[in-house]
């Protein structure tokens, strides 16, 4: 589940909102982003109004298209439209840094 952090003591400068998930750890069931973003969608689309930051890492070709979408849904379904990620783009509010994963 997301987790709050704030930085630079009680209610300090800055709040995080973060959703990590590692889809292969060993001994525990996969869970991954996407499975936890659509059930903090509320504060997902609370942190992207306030002008909160999003950044997505991970695989280029199969996690970050999901975890896009799952985003984009979980935006337009708390009222933010449906341009919402084209819009917290533009904004600068959207950072990817990805990679490609190489298929043997």
């Amino acid at each position: 589940m997301p987790r709050r952090t704030g930085g630079l003591g009680e209610g300090g400068l800055f709040e995080a909102v973060r959703f990590v998930e590692f889809s292969r750890r060993q001994g525990a069931r996969k869970t991954c982003v996407q499975d936890v973003i659509s059930p903090g969608a509320a504060l997902v689309a609370e942190h992207a109004r306030r002008g909160g930051s999003i950044y997505m890492c991970g695989d280029a070709c199969k996690m970050v298209p999901v975890v896009k979408a799952t985003f984009a849904r979980a935006l337009t379904e708390s009222g933010l439209g449906g341009d919402c990620v084209e819009k917290v783009m533009a904004k600068g509010q959207y950072y990817e840094r990805v990679w490609a994963a190489q298929s043997i």
